[in-house]
C-alpha cells in the first residue's frame, strides 16, 4: 500500500511563506495536488469577469420599467380604494345634512348649515 502525503492543505492554509514551496520540491503527491489547484484557479480567473459583470443597460431599463409600472399600479389601487370609500360614505349619508346629526345641535345650541356652532 502506497503512503500518500496529506500535508498540502495544512501547509497551504497555515504554512509560512516558504514552507509550501519547499515541501512541493520534495513531495510528488502535493505537487500534483498543487497543479490541480492552479488549474482550478486559472479557470476561476477566466470566468470571473463574466460573473462579476454589471447588469446590462437593457436589464437596468427593464427593472426601471417594472418599478414604474408597479408604482402606477399601487397608486391606482390606492386611488380606487379612496374613491370607493368616498362613494360609500356619501351613499350611507344620503341627503342628511350635518345639522341634524351634530352633537352641538342635539345640545340645543345654535348651529349653521354644516352643524358647527354659530357665533353671532
Amino acid at each position: 500500500m502506497k503512503f500518500s502525503c496529506d500535508k498540502y492543505e495544512s501547509l497551504f492554509v497555515f504554512g509560512l511563506d516558504g514552507e509550501l514551496e519547499e515541501h512541493l520540491k520534495i513531495c510528488d503527491d502535493c505537487r500534483i495536488e498543487h497543479e490541480k489547484q492552479q488549474e482550478i484557479k486559472s479557470l476561476i480567473n477566466e470566468v470571473a469577469p463574466f460573473i462579476k459583470s454589471k447588469p446590462s443597460k437593457t436589464k437596468k431599463c427593464y427593472y426601471s420599467l417594472v418599478r414604474i409600472a408597479a408604482t402606477f399600479f399601487i397608486a391606482f389601487l390606492a386611488f380606487s380604494l379612496i374613491k370607493t370609500n368616498f362613494v360609500l360614505q356619501n351613499t350611507h349619508q344620503g341627503n342628511n345634512s350635518g345639522k341634524a346629526d351634530s352633537v352641538i345641535s342635539k345640545m340645543g345650541l345654535p348651529t349653521d348649515d354644516y352643524g358647527l356652532l354659530m357665533v353671532d
